[in-house]
């Protein structure tokens, strides 16, 4: 058993929302995780780190992301937007839908608000956990709580 005791709590198949951040390997260690009411959106937030419009992908919280054909992407003010509109560091939501076999299908790409600061964010279902490790997985991201991570909801 590892030592977040607040990940009894929790199971596959939960659908939560994970706020916290990506270190140098990867991995999102979380701040916060609420279990939410199901749904079938997939969400991920956080600064864009790269845009490559010939390979049609992006990368955001350390993850090469493709878009698809029918992808929508629209600025803070709803404007319709190109790929090639996007820029590094710019904060973005992308919601779509997740699935181990399928990964991340991404709907909608929004530009956010810069607001001075930002939390790095996932929404999704618990498809696997390790209590030994204290790991749980969201959207196909590997997110390790700790001591100090908060979970409410349960």
């Amino acid at each position: 058993m590892g030592e977040v005791q607040a990940l009894l709590n929790l199971q596959v198949g939960q659908r939560v929302k994970v706020k916290g951040n990506v270190d140098e390997q990867g991995n999102f260690n979380a701040l916060e995780v609420k279990v939410k009411p199901g749904d079938v959106d997939a969400v991920m937030e956080g600064r864009l780190q790269g845009v490559d419009v010939e390979s049609n992908t992006i990368r955001l919280l350390g993850r090469d992301i493709t878009l698809g054909p029918d992808t929508v992407i629209r600025s803070a003010d709803r404007r319709d937007l190109d790929l090639a509109d996007l820029k590094v560091g710019e904060i973005v939501k992308l919601k779509g839908t997740y699935s181990p076999e399928s990964g991340f299908e991404v709907e909608k790409v929004k530009v956010q608000e810069p607001k001075g600061y930002y939390v790095e964010e996932l929404q999704g279902y618990i498809t696997a956990m390790d209590a030994e490790s204290d790991v749980i997985e969201v959207v196909g991201m590997t997110v390790k709580l700790s001591t100090r991570t908060e979970v409410e909801g349960y």
